[in-house]
């Protein structure tokens, strides 16, 4: 069973996928308790969309079109892995509807919304953004910043995602 961490961009809001990143995670056994940790396995991958990328999303994620002009199609996206059982995200529903968009089929693929949880954990929060949430579960704000200079890649929103995803297990005691 696989579980991803999982975010893409898009070349415009409901989009072309335009960046792919995965980092697999899953429950270890460690000293008789059981941990939820990042395995070996880290995906990234870029496409072309169908279309030039929107200034609204290159002002997001700051990838241009001439970043993409040796890429496959979008619509070559296919699931790093055959077994993925669980894709994790920060507002999950919108990646996944931006891979069924490139034909890639997710029946059978359950979706754990980060965002949602967030809103549950803590609802007076005034932000509920992955690098608002980002700090607010940091203990050291500073290193936070330097690791969030590159937020909305698709593989540091992954980490920043698995960070958060961990926190709440912790809090919640989930096993």
């Amino acid at each position: 069973m696989t579980a991803f961490i999982f975010d893409t961009e898009t070349h415009k809001l409901h989009g072309d996928i335009i960046e792919v990143a995965a980092m697999e995670a899953c429950f270890w056994e460690l000293s008789g308790r059981k941990e939820f940790l990042p395995t070996m396995f880290e995906y990234q991958k870029r496409f072309k969309p169908s279309e030039p990328i929107g200034l609204g999303a290159m002002a997001v994620h700051h990838i241009v079109d001439e970043d993409l002009v040796k890429c496959p199609s979008f619509t070559k996206f296919q699931m790093p892995k055959d077994d993925v059982k669980y894709l994790i995200g920060h507002n999950i529903d919108y990646d996944i509807a931006a891979i069924n968009r490139a034909g890639t089929e997710t029946n059978g693929i359950k979706a754990i919304c980060t965002l949602a949880m967030a809103r549950y954990m803590w609802p007076t929060l005034e932000a509920h953004n992955l690098t608002a949430l980002a700090y607010h579960i940091s203990s050291d704000r500073k290193a936070t910043r330097r690791g969030l200079r590159n937020s909305h890649s698709a593989i540091t929103d992954c980490k920043t995602t698995f960070l958060l995803v961990a926190r709440i297990i912790r809090e919640k005691n989930i096993t």
